[in-house]
């Protein structure tokens, strides 16, 4: 989240959820990296870094798959706050992980997304 470089942002996300993977997914509460992601993505100080945690919220759905899903109906809100950021590479990050959270969610999980999804463009 750090780095200079959107190369290196993004192969650190990929070498995380392939940690993850390897780890178990009970790494993820272990490590706080949940908690981690959810501080760097309200971080309005550094587009860098909200870049960066949706890089990493990305990979973690792509990779981890449906074992992610609950993980990721905590963070829904925050990503959809990001996708009126006013740097355009956060809005592009945030896009991606939308597409990719969407891809990987359950019957179930759409189930637990589509009303607040619904709640959140009716008001």
């Amino acid at each position: 989240m750090k780095s200079d470089k959107y190369g290196e942002r993004r192969g650190a996300a990929f070498g995380l959820a392939g940690v993850i993977m390897g780890f178990g997914i009970s790494s993820l509460k272990k490590y706080g990296l949940i908690v981690t992601l959810q501080e760097a993505l309200i971080d309005r100080n550094s587009a860098k870094r909200r870049e960066g945690a949706l890089l990493a919220f990305e990979c973690l759905c792509e990779k981890l798959e449906k074992l992610f899903e609950s993980y990721v109906i905590k963070m829904l809100p925050l990503l959809l706050v990001l996708f009126s950021d006013q740097a355009g590479a956060v809005r592009e990050a945030a896009e991606c992980a939308a597409r990719a959270m969407m891809s990987q969610l359950s019957a179930y999980g759409v189930k637990l997304v589509l009303p607040f999804l619904l709640k959140v463009i009716i008001y």
